[in-house]
């Protein structure tokens, strides 16, 4: 099999362009293709197969290749996870198969005349039979790599052809495909032709490597070292046979510079012209075949950090000299290998941040565009991730290029997953040489990317003997990269499993990991988690507990996030979400049955690629500069700065630092100084005049980075990375208590308690202080439990608060102030106190006693609803993203500016979101500087006095949690209203819709707890900062 992006060329000229349509040899067939769709197979007929003309399908139909045809109107996708979308037992198929036939002319134009042509069709799912002018040419099954028939030479002829694609959606190899997916059905990858001469390259194997010094170590990016590059070709035709063939290989840099050449390589031929000739040729040639090493002197090397690319060429010559066949890949030198529990890429042991990718267009299924690759990529990359599993199958053949381009490193993963019978079908021999066949067309595609550091066996296919045998092929043909398969793991961290040359199981805990760790049992792998913190909806929690053992425990090497995208699709009704994009469908809304609900929606972006909240926390983790706080007094700070990279300096990166009061920029200025070096700390003094370090405000010292100037995969300015440190007074006082006289209250909702003048309703913008809802229910992320589909309660989180104990039922008794579950457990105790405290403001005190019995539950908080044009929010709180008090490593305590209609998040199912950790105030008001209302946080009974939270938003945590997709948010808008919450305490989010449940500090406990506010209505122009800053009020810890 020839490596992906290798077209044959006439001359080098046109073999450095990198483009298949530079090349004369190369013709594309994409486009729109006559269409028909047959209930089953056996309805194949001749006519079916050969037209008159173009358009002469029966249906009258067409479809664009590339494409999924259930993305175009024909039959529709059907999303499992873990079960087949069809019944029986391996390796029957339905006897209702979808079958498709593509049909188009084509013509071969008249300079290939008496030249081989090959049909390459890029992806058929389930598998494709090609006919070419009514007869047979060929099948293929593997539907995630290229299939290449050879239609003839001189004898097809010149002029028009028709060629016919039968594509049936099932087959037996779909039972080796029951990947987390949408099953499609079509041509979901490019097809085309391309000729040769009668002699040409029919394989070619160039594995790019580096002289490893032998020990763990950094070498900067650009320090020269040896290159290697290992070479393997095979040629067919006369060069097998005759003499005076020859190739050469020659790598040279991407301007042209050549650098290193093999030489012309002589191509041993098959020599029968005696007995004695022929039996030394058996043993001692291999015609038409060359092996060799080629040592590359003072090269740099390729690393996700400095991808540096170089070019090699294969220039095949005819007996004359006369070139026949040029060919060019873009190459890198990089190392890669497995010792003493790291795995050393260009010998240093790199912590892989990495992502798991889909290949998921909301609009064309799997057939995505390298264009919209690159984005993934450039977003990726973006957001400080260094990997990407290609899950679960080979990409498309721009994604290695990208990465390679962009700097990202890849586990490339062989087209093998039987999910539904993982540790029945691993055993029963019936598919195993499909098992090593998909791994080894794979590596021959794929091992020339400088990129792909890891071959995958495949994903949730149990362990059995194919696998072992798959595992033997891989290294015999390259020895040069390690192997990962996640299946023995499943079970035990501690399996021997050779198969596998790194610990790679999938969403083991924290403790876990560090317990695997510090046991130190397996003396060799390290452990990389190929999946863990499951972003599905409102997710992540925790995430930087994982940071923190990939950092501090030795052995542990990072691991990959499950997933990037959600792959939703629109729903067929054509809603609209509130923000006005598509309403995003899941299993069942397509006729598909319900399956596994809304289980397809996980990832750090939306499928149109807005980014959730949770991309700020991943970002920030993986900062390439980190700062630590080693003393500060007033007017100056010293810190540690400490790059995170492995082979590049800082110098491509530019620095700030900022003094905030009370959240507001007070001082600042360049961070200056030598680049520092990879894995190397200095430490910087801070000045500012200390007069601005004012008695009684809360001062932060912000750290920015920045990329200096424009890359690959980002603009200059891009912010790479942050840090916030708390800068105590130790001569301040935390806060002044503003006292006045309590209004009495009876009952916490009567009227007669409502406080005068400026407490009133219009004071307060509309808020009635006492009219709140207390509650211990949020609008339930798929964490809290996956409400759609059988996986309801997939935790059990869901079936204690909703099934058990009625928390979504609660009824409010504001006479007793007691809040009542929908079962027959003790009712929470709220008391509330309104009182006078000066200036304007009021005084709310709110007390709950939590019974044990409602112990863990979802929050603990109220709400009230306001009216809908208090829509200009700003706060004084962490941000500028909705953060949890497990996922806020990256928020900064700022002075933010938003609206509550930026609030919403547009999660496929909605659900809980905009809550934001660490509130000191806030304001909601009719226009940026209009009236409204202010609230300030005095003081909380929490043991961590930034746990208290709020959310504001234009949907109440009964319509998210009633609503099932984003269109029936539009529809509630017309009770359109801004509700306010405030929050003790909310629970972590955890990761348990797939992986550990949030985490004990993380979770609300039974017992008191209490909070108290400032209330005040806000005049056109009232600014909240001088407001603020007049009360002095800061957090109060009571403990």
């Amino acid at each position: 099999m020839r490596p992906a992006g290798m077209v044959p060329c006439p001359d080098l000229a046109t073999a450095r362009d990198h483009l298949p349509e530079s090349s004369p040899w190369w013709l594309s067939l994409d486009g729109e293709w006559d269409f028909e769709l047959l209930e089953r197979p056996e309805q194949l007929e001749p006519s079916h197969l050969i037209g008159a003309e173009p358009g002469s399908a029966a249906s009258g139909a067409t479809a664009v290749v590339p494409g999924a045809w259930t993305m175009q109107g024909h039959g529709h996708p059907i999303y499992t996870n873990v079960v087949m979308p069809f019944s029986g037992e391996p390796p029957a198929v339905p006897e209702d198969n979808p079958t498709a036939v593509y049909r188009r002319d084509f013509e071969i134009p008249a300079h290939w005349s008496g030249r081989r042509v090959v049909l390459s069709v890029g992806s058929a799912e389930s598998m494709v039979f090609v006919f070419v002018d009514g007869q047979q040419v060929g099948f293929s099954t593997d539907s995630r790599l290229p299939a290449e028939f050879e239609l003839g030479s001189a004898t097809l002829g010149e002029g028009r052809h028709q060629l016919a694609l039968v594509v049936p959606r099932w087959s037996a190899s779909s039972w080796l495909e029951d990947q987390d997916q949408w099953w499609h059905g079509g041509l979901q990858r490019s097809v085309s032709l391309h000729c040769t001469a009668e002699t040409y390259l029919a394989t070619a194997a160039l594995v790019p490597g580096l002289r490893s010094a032998g020990v763990s170590r950094v070498v900067p990016a650009n320090r020269e070292r040896i290159g290697t590059l290992d070479i393997e070709l095979g040629f067919e035709g006369a060069a097998r046979t005759q003499p005076g063939w020859s190739a050469e290989v020659h790598v040279e840099t991407l301007r042209g510079r050549r650098i290193a050449s093999t030489g012309e390589h002589p191509l041993a031929h098959w020599d029968d012209s005696s007995v004695i000739a022929e039996m030394a040729g058996a043993m001692l040639t291999e015609p038409g075949r060359i092996r060799a090493q080629l040592e590359v002197p003072a090269i740099e090397a390729w690393s996700a950090e400095s991808p540096k690319l170089y070019r090699a060429v294969v220039t095949l010559r005819d007996p004359s000299g006369s070139v026949v066949e040029v060919d060019a890949l873009r190459i890198g030198f990089r190392s890669v290998r497995v010792r003493d529990r790291q795995l050393l890429i260009n010998d240093a042991p790199v912590i892989l941040r990495g992502v798991n990718l889909h290949e998921h267009d909301p609009g064309r299924g799997r057939a995505v565009t390298a264009d919209a690759t690159r984005v993934d990529l450039e977003m990726i990359k973006a957001a400080n991730l260094n990997a990407v599993r290609a899950a679960h199958y080979p990409h498309a053949e721009h994604f290695a290029q990208l990465c390679d381009e962009l700097g990202l490193y890849v586990v490339d993963e062989a087209n093998v997953e039987s999910h539904a019978r993982q540790w029945s079908l691993c055993n029963e021999g019936m598919f195993d040489l499909q098992v090593i066949q998909r791994n080894v067309r794979m590596a021959q595609r794929d091992m020339h990317h400088p990129c792909v550091v890891m071959w995958s066996l495949g994903n949730e296919s149990g362990y059995g003997p194919g696998h072992d045998a798959a595992a033997a092929a891989l290294r015999r043909i390259d020895p040069s990269r390690p192997l990962h398969y996640e299946g023995p793991f499943m079970y035990d961290l501690d399996a021997e499993a050779p198969v596998s040359d790194v610990v790679c199981p999938m969403y083991s805990t924290v403790p876990e990991i560090v317990r695997w760790a510090e046991n130190a049992r397996d003396p060799r792998r390290p452990l990389i988690l190929c999946e863990y913190s499951h972003a599905m909806g409102n997710a992540c929690g925790g995430l930087a507990d994982y940071d923190e053992a990939f950092e501090t425990h030795e052995g542990l090497q990072g691991g990959f996030i499950w997933e990037w995208c959600e792959h939703a699709i629109p729903t067929p009704d054509g809603a609209r979400g509130p923000d006005g994009a598509p309403s995003w469908g899941y299993a069942g809304d397509f006729g598909d049955g319900e399956q596994e609900g809304n289980f397809v929606l996980d990832g750090l972006v939306g499928a149109d690629r807005r980014a959730h909240p949770v991309l700020d926390e991943v970002r920030y983790l993986g900062r390439p500069v980190r700062a630590e706080l080693l003393a500060s007094s007033p007017g100056r700070a010293e810190v540690e700065l400490t790059n995170q990279r492995w082979f590049t300096d800082t110098s491509d990166l530019s620095a700030r630092w900022e003094l905030t009061a009370d959240g507001e920029v007070v001082a600042g200025g360049e961070l200056t100084g030598r680049p520092i070096r990879p894995r190397r700390s200095i430490k910087t003094v801070l000045r500012w005049r200390s007069a601005l370090q004012h008695s009684g405000a809360e001062f932060h010292l912000n750290l920015r980075w920045e990329l200096a100037s424009r890359t690959s995969w980002a603009p200059g300015g891009h912010r790479v990375g942050w840090d916030q440190f708390s800068l105590a007074d130790p001569g301040a006082p935390r806060a002044r208590e503003m006292f006045g006289t309590p209004t009495s209250v009876a009952s916490p909702n009567a009227k007669r308690d409502e406080p005068p003048g400026d407490a009133a309703p219009t004071g307060l913008g509309g808020l009635r202080p006492l009219e709140l809802t207390p509650t211990v229910f949020r609008a339930l992320t798929d964490n809290d439990g996956i409400s759609a589909g059988w996986m309801r309660g997939f935790n059990g989180s869901l079936a204690r608060w909703v099934d058990e104990l009625g928390l979504d039922r609660c009824s409010w008794d504001p006479e007793s102030g007691l809040l009542q579950p929908a079962s027959k457990v003790p009712p929470v105790q709220v008391r509330a106190r309104l009182s006078d405290a000066g200036d304007g403001w009021q005084r709310l005190r709110v007390g709950f006693a939590l019974p044990r019995e409602l112990a863990d539950p979802p929050r603990l908080g109220f709400t009230w609803q306001l009216p809908a044009n208090l829509e200009h929010l700003e706060f004084f709180a962490d941000g500028p993203s909705d953060c949890y008090p497990d996922r806020r490593a990256g928020a900064t305590a700022q002075r933010w500016r938003s609206t509550v209609s930026d609030q919403y998040v547009d999660y496929g199912m909605p659900q809980g979101h905009g809550h934001h950790t660490g509130l000191r105030w806030l304001t909601l008001r009719r226009g940026r500087r209009g009236t409204g209302l202010m609230v300030v946080l005095e003081s909380t009974s929490n043991t961590d006095g930034l746990a208290v939270g709020f959310s504001a938003r234009h949907h109440s945590d009964d319509e998210l949690w009633n609503a099932r997709h984003t269109g029936d948010l539009t529809a509630m808008q017309a009770a359109a209203a801004t509700w306010l919450s405030v929050d003790v305490a909310q629970r972590g989010l955890g990761q348990s819709s797939l992986g550990p449940e949030t985490a004990e500090p993380y979770r609300i406990p039974a017992g008191d707890h209490e909070i108290t506010l400032l209330l005040r209505g806000l005049r056109n122009r009232d600014d909240a900062g001088e407001l603020f800053a007049r009360t002095r009020v800061g957090p109060i810890i009571k403990g």
